[in-house]
């Protein structure tokens, strides 16, 4: 049978479990939608009937990935790209994933403080001798303490790490050493202790800071990836390489 270039639509009448039905006359339109399926039309009494599960499947294309680093931050819900919004690689990122996959120790190193109701915090991201990253930002908060704000720069650097591990596609080896290195011992241990629960309980939600936390273990739980936590005794006002290789 020859195809006619004349295409109709019939009203939807009724939709069932099996099979939906149709008005049996139709409107003519000069083209066909662009959600249309072709199907096969039984006609019934005053009706057409079309098996549902004689439906074709519209064809679709994934969507594509972020092309940059930066694009794939940009996606990420508002209160969190905040966190990456002032960040800095250090190294070529063709070397990222050379760099992130070799079984040299791993440092994550973050510093905060707040005075008169500011908090700021930075971190820098090293494998080995090699500095990969940076970042530092404005602890939010009306009134930001010193845990808020070292919360923060804890947070930033891992959600960053995280962000480099899902664009990179990279996979470290879990022998490999990794340390998470901050001087507030009190964030350490609320972490520590967070990221060995099962389960969460409401009344975790309801202490002090809990946005804050809840960002960093759910970092560190999509991460995979061990760490060894480690506290300083002096603080670092300058968060070099240098300082973070040797201040273990």
């Amino acid at each position: 049978m020859e195809w006619e270039e004349r295409f109709t639509r019939h009203t939807l009448l009724t939709i069932n479990r099996r099979d939906n039905k149709y008005e049996e006359q139709g409107i003519e339109i000069k083209e066909l939608p662009s959600q249309s399926h072709p199907v096969t039309a039984t006609l019934r009494e005053n009706t057409h009937e079309v098996q549902r599960v004689k439906f074709f499947t519209t064809p679709f294309s994934e969507p594509a990935g972020p092309m940059t680093l930066l694009k794939q931050i940009e996606q990420l819900p508002v209160s969190r790209s905040r966190l990456l919004a002032d960040t800095e690689m250090l190294v070529p990122e063709n070397e990222i994933g050379e760099a992130l996959s070799k079984n040299e120790t791993l440092y994550l190193a973050s510093d905060g403080g707040a005075a008169e109701h500011k908090g700021s915090y930075g971190w820098v991201l090293q494998v080995g001798q090699l500095p990969i990253a940076r970042g530092k930002g404005q602890a939010q908060g009306s009134d930001p303490r010193s845990f808020r704000a070292e919360g923060y720069g804890m947070s930033s650097g891992l959600l960053y790490l995280l962000q480099i591990h899902r664009f990179y596609g990279i996979k470290r080896d879990r022998s490999t050493m990794n340390k998470l290195i901050c001087d507030n011992q009190g964030l350490l241990t609320r972490i520590g202790n967070s990221t060995t629960w099962k389960y969460m309980t409401p009344n975790v939600t309801l202490r002090a800071e809990w946005d804050v936390e809840s960002t960093i273990v759910d970092s560190y739980k999509q991460l995979g990836t061990p760490f060894t936590m480690y506290t300083v005794i002096k603080m670092m006002t300058d968060l070099s390489p240098v300082d973070i290789g040797s201040s273990t």
